[in-house]
């Protein structure tokens, strides 16, 4: 039989979900205070006014917290269409920060950015062999769509009729898109493990 709970459980319940409620809120503020402090360094970084090492030289004397917020904000800013420079950049300074940590994961963090840098390259070069498909239909078609027309002088050319179809467009554009989505979402769940790993 079910227990009826007296009114002063109800009211200890009710108290230690708001004491939760607030040092979540406590944790929220001061993350946001953390990375609202780091936006002019990481731009820095970011703007390439400052590289990995003298990121670490700003950043050696700060708590871990702090330092997994500056590898946050840098691994925020890598996505699918992040060039291998860039990446490599990235790496660099998420790597540089975490070897500043009491206790660093670098083998792990390296591992997954390479998982990250391996989807980042597949889906490049998938897309460019896609488009680079598309492109050949599109020139088989127009070939295909060469048609004889009478000009006003009595003289018959070869004019081009109305490019590819409705249809090919269509489908190239959906095949795309299933491509983004696919790597999408295993560059975020790669993003989420890393994050989790810092």
């Amino acid at each position: 039989m079910d227990k009826i709970k007296s009114s002063y459980e109800i009211a200890m319940e009710r108290a230690k979900k708001l004491s939760e409620e607030d040092e979540m809120s406590e944790e929220k503020s001061k993350n946001i205070e953390i990375r609202e402090e780091l936006k002019p360094l990481m731009s820095k970084y970011f703007r390439e006014k400052i590289d990995a090492e003298e990121l670490w030289e700003k950043l050696k004397d700060k708590s871990d917290d702090y330092l997994a917020k500056a590898q946050e904000l840098i691994i925020e800013s890598l996505g699918l269409r992040t060039s291998d420079e860039i990446f490599s950049k990235r790496k660099e300074g998420i790597l540089a920060i975490e070897n500043l940590k009491n206790s660093p994961s670098s083998s792990i963090i390296e591992q997954i950015l390479s998982k990250l840098n391996q989807v980042e390259n597949q889906y490049q070069q998938k897309r460019e062999q896609m488009e680079e498909q598309f492109k050949e239909r599109m020139e088989q078609q127009a070939e295909m769509q060469m048609k004889p027309v009478q000009t006003e002088d009595g003289q018959t050319v070869m004019k081009l009729d109305s490019g590819v179809d409705r249809e090919t467009q269509q489908q190239m554009k959906q095949q795309l898109a299933q491509l983004e989505e696919q790597s999408e979402q295993m560059f975020n769940s790669l993003v989420e493990d890393l994050k989790n790993n810092l």
